[in-house]
């Protein structure tokens, strides 16, 4: 039986698309060019992108319930913006108390969705908060990872790789992503930060304790990162 392919909104995308028709509407704005659209009135578009990454992702690390939150409001602000619907928040700012209300109880409730430990891969997102995930496969194949205002740690301190060509992407606005290691990975960093920084503080076993201890072979990890004023920052 095939396997349905699923559609699956990376958060840098989302993010990196969103910056480059604001560039073009200013752009046009600034050499004369009569749009006849007001680009502020569509930035709940941001808000509904964001909410469908979170539910497009697999079950281990879908965030159903926030991605929801984050398409009502959008569709909400944007009608109201496009005069479709009259929406007065200060009218129904108790919807959010609400909404916050029932995103503390949750987990307590229905439970809550994480990425088991046995993983091999990872596609996960930290939007507006933060969290930890640890995965300990054997069989560790890379990830991706996106912070926007919000952060999280990845532990693969317990993870091991078997092939010398896997590759972390670390994407992060306002935010922040630690990385935890083994000892025995070499991490070669490709970034670009952008008034944010991105730090590789792990220490390499040395050739007398690989010596001394033969299953922990070498291993080779590479890190591309983006950060715009956050961080990204590895370390064992």
């Amino acid at each position: 039986m095939e396997k349905k392919a699923s559609i699956n909104l990376d958060l840098k995308m989302i993010i990196g698309l969103v910056v480059i028709c604001a560039g073009i509407l200013f752009l046009l704005e600034n050499l004369g060019v009569a749009i006849g659209v007001d680009m502020w009135d569509f930035w709940p578009v941001a808000l509904i992108l964001i909410g469908l990454s979170h539910i497009s992702k697999p079950s281990e690390t879908r965030h159903g319930f926030s991605g929801a939150i984050f398409i009502i409001v959008g569709v909400l602000f944007l009608l109201n913006n496009l005069d479709i619907i009259v929406f007065d928040i200060g009218t129904f700012w108790p919807i959010i108390v609400i909404l916050i209300g029932m995103a503390i109880i949750k987990d307590a409730v229905w439970g809550g969705h994480k990425a088991p430990s046995s993983s091999d891969t990872f596609n996960l997102s930290f939007v507006l908060g933060g969290a930890e995930y640890k995965f300990a496969s054997d069989q560790f194949k890379g990830g991706k990872v996106s912070a926007f205002m919000g952060g999280g740690t990845i532990d693969l301190r317990d993870a091991d790789i078997q092939n010398d060509d896997i590759i972390i992407d670390a994407f992060v606005v306002m935010g922040g992503i630690e990385i935890r290691v083994p000892r025995n990975w070499s991490v070669n960093i490709e970034g670009t930060p952008i008034l944010g920084g991105i730090d590789n503080k792990t220490v390499v076993m040395s050739k007398q304790e690989v010596a001394a201890n033969p299953e922990k072979e070498i291993r080779k990890l590479t890190i591309k990162g983006m950060s715009i004023m956050g961080g990204i920052e590895v370390k064992n």
